[in-house]
C-alpha cells in the first residue's frame, strides 16, 4: 500500500500574505469595525458578523486590508487605488457601516505634553488621532453581491487618497 500524500487547498490571500513578510510591510493605520453580516472574499474566505481589528499595511505602494481576531490574521485584502478624476462618482448606493476611522499605529512611549484646557477647533483638528476614514457600500441593485470598502488616507495635509477594497455577500464561484 503506497502512503497518501495530504492535499490542500491554501486561499490565495494567505499565500500571498505567507510571501509577505512583516519587515516588508508597514502598518499606517488601525482600528476596530463591527460588520453587520458575514462577507467573503475574492478567495472565498469567510469573515463572520461581529468585531474585528483592522490594519491598513502597504508593500511597494500596494495596499492591503487587514482583518483580525483575537491578534490573529483572518484575512488579508488587496486594494486598489481610485483614480479621482476616472471615479468621482463611482460609488454604490447604501452604506453597510458608518465610519470608522483608523488612527497611525502607536509610536514607542513619549513623554506625552500636557493639553491645554482651551483648545481651539483648527488646533484639535491639528491634533485628531485618526488619519484615515474606512466605509463599506453595497449596490441598491439585489443582484450585486459586491461590498465596497473605501479607504481615504491623508497623504500629506490636506491631500487625501482613496483604495478600494473589494469583498462580497455571498460566495464568489
Amino acid at each position: 500500500m503506497k502512503p497518501r500524500l495530504a492535499t490542500c487547498v491554501v486561499p490565495v490571500s494567505l499565500l500571498l500574505f505567507a510571501t509577505l513578510s512583516y519587515a516588508q510591510m508597514s502598518v499606517s493605520s488601525k482600528g476596530e469595525l463591527e460588520l453587520p453580516t458575514s462577507l467573503y472574499t475574492g478567495d472565498g474566505i469567510q469573515l463572520e458578523k461581529g468585531k474585528f481589528g483592522m490594519e491598513v499595511r502597504s508593500e511597494k505602494e500596494h495596499e492591503f486590508l487587514v482583518f483580525m481576531r483575537n491578534g490573529e490574521v483572518v484575512s488579508l485584502v488587496s486594494g486598489q487605488r481610485i483614480d479621482p478624476e476616472k471615479n468621482a462618482k463611482r460609488l454604490p448606493d447604501l452604506p453597510l457601516i458608518g465610519t470608522v476611522y483608523l488612527h497611525p499605529p502607536k509610536p514607542p512611549q513619549v513623554q506625552e505634553k500636557e493639553e491645554k484646557s482651551t483648545v481651539t477647533f483648527a488646533e484639535h483638528l491639528k491634533s485628531r488621532p485618526w488619519n484615515a476614514a474606512l466605509r463599506a457600500y453595497r449596490s441598491i441593485d439585489p443582484q450585486s453581491t459586491e461590498v465596497d470598502f473605501v479607504l481615504e488616507e491623508e497623504s500629506k495635509p490636506g491631500e487625501w487618497s482613496r483604495t478600494d477594497f473589494r469583498l462580497f455577500l455571498a460566495k464568489p464561484n
